[in-house]
């Protein structure tokens, strides 16, 4: 059956089964995330549009209680339609999406409430005798996040049975952090320090789910899943929420988002039709595309490695529309990689971006500290290695195969051709930033 291919990831899974859409399916990571008592509140850090929105729609039509009814439409053909876990369709879910908070001071705290009302909203939508009333969430009744999410787990108690349990699923976490990278430094330490530092409205809220976090009548939630890109502010949001396993290095999830290179070869066999391609093989199709969008590893002990999906679907297109390979490395939507890539660097100190910079020109790999944890609000600059980890975090970089074990630095280095390109984007632009300076001299 011909599938249709679209130009990024699509974020939900009834757009998926509607279009008939190219879908790699990762439901089996669904048993792996239940079978394993460490993974009840679960962290989960990958690249920008790799997927991870469309995994937590998945989790969000899995699990919920009101959505079991439409399960053999949703999954039929998925590895969990074959192999449901005990909990399927079993919880009530509350999907959360900061994408939308602001990185303005005066802005985000207001706006972080308001996503909140949101989703629970749907979820009064969904379950109109456990939600809170509508006319409890109009906009501007709650001042705190925290304060609104304790009503609601507060009328939940009040209203249930006692059985039933809250499944909190939040995407992109780190959205209020990465979006003021690209801020001037005091403007960006001014903000995450009114989000996260005591008594921040950030670190309340997620210090209230720790509180009402442990799946029994006085604390209903059950599980808790969290998506985000970097690991910026994470140390400051963990000082009150130590209990979420970060599996974003662990070898078992290290392709629960992007394509494997089995996923894309399926994804290749319903899309493409070969007979007008003038002589071009699937294996060669395949050799291109590891070359430019594949050598993806989130963890030193992965099995293989992961291709980027957005870019991948994007080749495709153009493959299918123009029935040549694409000569262009980066579709048009990729165009402001560079400048996100700056403000990444400018965050590190000169010397370190510098080295950093030379290092990839030269293809070369880069020795670092393991990934850490970052925080926005820290004094001062990036070191090298934060840097690094920042830089690995948001796919610039990814591990290099064959790291020694038990060494204390981790080799790192460009994933593919398509990041070498935005590298060398961004040297020629700042070098031609350099030479109207000296002109203007």
């Amino acid at each position: 059956m011909s599938l249709r291919l679209i130009s990024n990831n699509s974020t939900s899974i009834a757009a998926v089964n509607a279009g008939n859409l190219a879908f790699a399916d990762k439901t089996m990571f669904i048993e792996r995330l239940e079978s394993d008592p460490d993974c009840r509140a679960a962290l989960f850090l990958r690249p920008g549009r790799f997927g991870k929105t469309l995994f937590t729609d998945i989790l969000l039509n899995y699990y919920d209680r009101a959505m079991k009814e439409s399960f053999d439409e949703t999954f039929r053909g998925t590895y969990v339609h074959e192999h449901r876990t005990p909990q399927a369709g079993s919880l009530c879910c509350i999907r959360l999406d900061f994408s939308q908070v602001s990185g303005c001071t005066e802005q985000a705290k207001s706006s972080f409430t308001r996503e909140l009302a949101d989703a629970l909203r749907d979820f009064t939508g969904r379950y109109p005798e456990l939600g809170l009333p509508y006319s409890e969430l109009k906009s501007g009744i709650y001042d705190e996040p925290a304060g609104l999410m304790k009503e609601f787990v507060t009328n939940f108690r009040s209203r249930s049975s006692g059985k039933e349990r809250l499944f909190v699923i939040i995407d992109r976490y780190d959205h209020f952090a990465n979006s003021i990278l690209a801020r001037n430094a005091g403007a960006s330490k001014e903000t995450a320090s009114a989000a996260e530092c005591p008594p921040g409205f950030i670190r309340q809220f997620y210090a209230f789910l720790k509180e009402a976090f442990g799946g029994v009548r006085g604390r209903p939630i059950s599980r808790i899943f969290i998506t985000g890109v970097s690991s910026v502010s994470l140390d400051s949001l963990i000082s009150g929420f130590n209990i979420a396993a970060n599996i974003s290095n662990d070898p078992r999830f290290n392709a629960m988002a992007g394509l494997t290179r089995e996923e894309l070869s399926e994804i290749i066999d319903g899309t493409v039709d070969f007979s007008e391609l003038n002589g071009l093989t699937k294996e060669r199709i395949l050799q291109v595309m590891e070359s430019r969008y594949g050598g993806y590893a989130f963890s030193f002990q992965a099995c293989e490695r992961i291709f980027n999906p957005d870019l991948c679907l994007s080749f495709l297109k153009d493959l299918t529309s123009a029935k040549a390979m694409p000569e262009r490395l980066l579709p048009d939507s990729a165009g402001a990689d560079p400048g996100r890539l700056e403000a990444i660097l400018r965050l590190a100190a000169p010397e370190a971006g510098e080295e950093i910079t030379r290092r990839i020109q030269r293809r070369e790999e880069i020795p670092a500290d393991p990934p850490v944890a970052l925080s926005i609000s820290q004094r001062g600059f990036l070191n090298y290695s934060q840097a690094v980890s920042l830089l690995m975090y948001h796919g610039y970089l990814t591990i290099a195969p064959q790291n020694e074990r038990g060494s204390n630095k981790v080799m790192y280095r460009c994933p593919n051709e398509a990041c070498y390109q935005v590298f060398n984007r961004y040297t020629e632009s700042r070098s031609g930033r350099d030479e109207i300076r000296r002109t203007d001299l």
